[in-house]
C-alpha cells in the first residue's frame, strides 16, 4: 500500500493542472494561428472613391477659379506628364528615374499610413510604379504646413528596409545610406523626383462601404519632396513594378482592379474595384491581351488603326501601326495621344469629315484643331481598332468644350515616334477591368455615374 501525503497530492494536481493548461494554450493558439493563416489568405474585393483633382472634393479645387481655367490647367499638367511618359518611353531616362519622376496625377485617393493610421491623399495612376508617402520627419515643412504629412517616427509598425535586405535588391534606382536602403532617381526632373527610403508599414485603404482593409508590411518610399503641383501629396502607383501597390495585393485579389472614370464635370465620383467586383461581364464586352513579348513594364496594347466618321482604318504614314510600341494605358494623363505622322492623318480626316471652317487655335494653345460650338455640333465618330474589338468613343470622349463657344479635338502628339498613350478622357464613361494573371483588359461602355 503506497501513502501519499496530502503534500504530495498537491504536487501531483497542481503538475497535471500546469501541464493541462499548457496544452490548453497551445491549442488556442494554433486555432488563433490558424485563423490568422486564413485572414492573411482570404481573397478580398473593394470598392474605393478616386477623387478628381478639380472636383470639389479635391483640398486643390479652387471655387474663384472659372470652369475654362480649371481645365486649361489640367490640360497644362496633362501636356507635362505626357512629355514625361515619352522621354521614359524612348529610353531617353532611365526606368528608374521613371518609377520616381512620374509623381502627378489627376485623381486623388484616401488612404492612411501607420499605426496609428495618418489619413494621406495620394496620386493613383496605372502609368506609375511606385508607392511613395510624403514623410515630414524627413524635412522640416516650410509651405502647404496644413497639408497632412506622415511622420515615420511615431509609427510602431514603421520599418527602413536595411541595404542587403531582398526588397532593396529588386527595386530599381536604390543605394545604400548607411545601413538604409533609400531611392536615389537622379531625375532630370528635380522638382517631381520623390526620393527617400525604401521602408515597410501598414498601408489602409478604405472602402465605399466603410470597411477598411489593412496591409501590413508595404513596401514604399519614406521620402522628403514637398513641392511640385501638389505638395505634400503621394503616389499610389498601379504599375507593375516591384514597389507599385499591386505587388503587395495582387495575390489578394486575384490580380484584377477596374476603374470606372466619370466625365469632368459630373459631381459624381469615379471608382476603382479590386477583386472578384472588378470583373468585367456582359453585352458590349470584349477583351484584347496586354503586350508582354517586349519587355514592357507598363500596360501596352496592340492597336491596328484608327477610323474617322465612314473613312477606312487610319494606318498612318508608315503604312502600319506596328510601327508603335503599342498602346500605353495611363489614367493619369488626360489626353490620349499618338505621335505626329499617326495624329497629323486623324486630325486631316476630322477636318474632311467636319466640313467646318475650323477657328485659329484654342485658348490653352495645346490643342490644335478647333471648332466653333453650336448646339448642332456634330462630330465624326471615332474607332480604335484593338486586338479583339473596337472603341468606339462618343463625341464627348473625341472632343472637348474649352470654352463657352469652343471645342476642340481631344487628342496630342507625342514627343516620341514611338509611343501611344491612352489618357483618361478617351476612357471616361468606359469600365476597364485588368486582369494581370491572365494578362488581358476588358473594355465596356458603362454610365461611369452609376457604377
Amino acid at each position: 500500500m503506497i501513502l501519499i501525503f496530502p503534500e504530495t497530492l498537491t504536487l501531483i494536481v497542481m503538475a497535471y493542472l500546469s501541464l493541462f493548461l499548457l496544452a490548453l494554450s497551445i491549442i488556442f493558439l494554433t486555432i488563433s494561428l490558424s485563423g490568422f493563416s486564413l485572414v492573411q489568405a482570404e481573397k478580398i474585393s473593394f470598392t474605393s472613391e478616386l477623387i478628381h483633382r478639380d472636383s470639389p472634393n479635391s483640398p486643390f479645387f479652387n471655387a474663384s477659379e472659372t470652369y475654362a481655367t480649371r481645365l486649361a490647367k489640367a490640360v497644362q499638367r496633362s501636356a507635362d506628364r505626357a512629355s514625361q511618359l515619352s522621354s521614359l518611353l524612348s529610353n531617353s531616362i532611365t526606368a528608374a528615374e521613371f518609377s520616381a519622376a512620374i509623381v502627378n496625377g489627376d485623381f486623388l485617393m484616401r488612404i492612411s499610413i501607420g499605426r496609428p493610421p495618418t489619413e494621406l491623399l495620394v496620386n493613383v495612376a496605372t502609368g506609375s510604379d511606385l508607392v511613395w508617402i510624403p514623410c515630414l520627419s524627413l524635412r522640416s515643412c516650410t509651405q502647404n504646413c496644413n497639408l497632412r504629412f506622415f511622420d515615420s517616427t511615431k509609427s510602431s509598425t514603421y520599418e527602413n528596409v536595411p541595404c542587403d535586405s531582398y526588397r532593396c535588391r529588386i527595386t530599381t534606382g536604390t543605394a545604400c545610406q548607411i545601413s538604409n536602403c533609400v531611392l536615389s532617381c537622379n531625375s532630370r526632373y528635380p522638382e517631381s523626383c520623390p526620393d527617400g527610403n525604401v521602408a515597410m508599414d501598414t498601408l489602409t485603404l478604405n472602402s465605399t462601404t466603410g470597411q477598411a482593409f489593412m496591409f501590413p508590411n508595404t513596401g514604399f518610399v519614406c521620402g522628403n519632396l514637398i513641392a511640385g503641383d501638389y505638395p505634400g501629396i503621394g503616389m499610389l502607383g498601379l504599375g507593375r513594378g516591384s514597389l507599385s501597390l499591386l505587388s503587395r495585393i495582387n495575390h489578394l485579389i486575384d490580380g484584377k482592379f477596374a476603374h470606372c472614370i466619370v466625365p469632368y464635370s459630373s459631381e459624381q465620383t469615379s471608382k476603382i474595384r479590386f477583386g472578384e467586383k472588378a470583373a468585367v461581364s456582359g453585352n458590349g464586352m470584349f477583351s484584347t491581351p496586354l503586350i508582354t513579348n517586349r519587355g514592357l513594364q507598363s500596360y501596352n496594347l496592340n492597336i491596328y488603326g484608327m477610323s474617322v466618321g465612314n473613312e477606312s482604318v487610319v494606318t498612318g504614314g508608315y503604312g502600319s501601326y506596328d510601327y508603335l510600341n503599342g498602346l500605353g494605358i495611363d489614367s493619369g494623363t488626360m489626353f490620349t495621344s499618338f505621335p505626329n505622322f499617326i495624329y497629323s492623318e486623324i486630325e486631316s480626316r476630322v477636318r474632311y469629315a467636319m466640313q467646318q471652317e475650323p477657328l485659329n487655335q484654342d485658348p490653352t494653345r495645346r490643342l490644335r484643331l478647333c471648332y466653333r460650338y453650336t448646339p448642332e455640333f456634330n462630330p465624326p465618330i471615332i474607332r480604335m481598332f484593338l486586338q479583339g474589338g473596337i472603341v468606339e468613343l462618343s463625341g464627348y470622349n473625341s472632343f472637348i468644350r474649352m470654352g463657352e463657344d469652343t471645342i476642340c479635338l481631344a487628342f496630342a502628339i507625342s514627343d516620341s515616334d514611338h509611343d501611344a498613350v491612352l489618357g483618361y478622357w478617351q476612357m471616361t464613361n468606359f469600365l476597364i477591368g485588368y486582369d494581370l494573371d491572365e494578362s488581358y483588359l476588358s473594355f465596356k461602355k458603362t454610365d461611369c455615374t452609376k457604377y
